[in-house]
């Protein structure tokens, strides 16, 4: 009987080793709850790169502040829309997920700030006094530096969207 128990469990210990993805990008996000996901994260984290575990954790970061809740988020929620929304994604989905909102939120600030542009300009062609025009011009110029950083970062970010998914981009 021990003949047969001892290659039945090398073969399941030597199974049981392989189960994890060889990318630690692949696993899975388990966030059930808000509890489960900070026990998952503080597993998971050790298991990263730390260039991966900094980038992860600002994703992170990025989603649990601009996810929208009715009620503040409690440990045992189980209908916490964050948690909803990543429960059982892999972690480079994840990046992605916090990637493509930033982008969404770059992209409503820019389009919200250039539309101030034509006045601004305006303000700045028409004002009379010295001080008045140094300071409209100011605005102006830092309102275009913030224009500009919005584009580098989603321009970075959608680099980042492309080395994740390398396979969206082939036909």
């Amino acid at each position: 009987m021990a003949r047969f128990l001892l290659p039945w469990l090398l073969s399941v210990s030597i199974f049981l080793c392989g189960c994890a993805p060889k990318d630690p990008l692949d696993r899975k996000v388990k966030a059930g709850t808000p509890a489960e996901f900070a026990r998952w994260w503080d597993r998971t984290r050790e298991k990263l790169p730390d260039a991966q575990r900094a980038e992860v954790f600002k994703v992170i970061r990025y989603l649990q502040d601009s996810t929208p809740r009715l009620k503040a988020m409690r440990a045992e929620d189980h209908y916490d829309p964050l948690c909803k929304k990543i429960d059982g994604i892999s972690i480079r989905r994840l990046l992605v997920l916090g990637y493509e909102n930033s982008n969404d939120n770059l992209q409503s600030r820019i389009l919200l700030e250039t539309g101030k542009l034509p006045q601004l300009v305006t303000a700045v062609s028409e004002a009379d006094d010295p001080v008045r025009r140094e300071y409209t011009d100011s605005v102006l110029r830092y309102t275009r530096e913030r224009i500009d950083d919005w584009k580098a970062t989603r321009a970075e970010n959608d680099r980042r969207i492309a080395e994740l998914t390398p396979n969206a981009a082939q036909p």
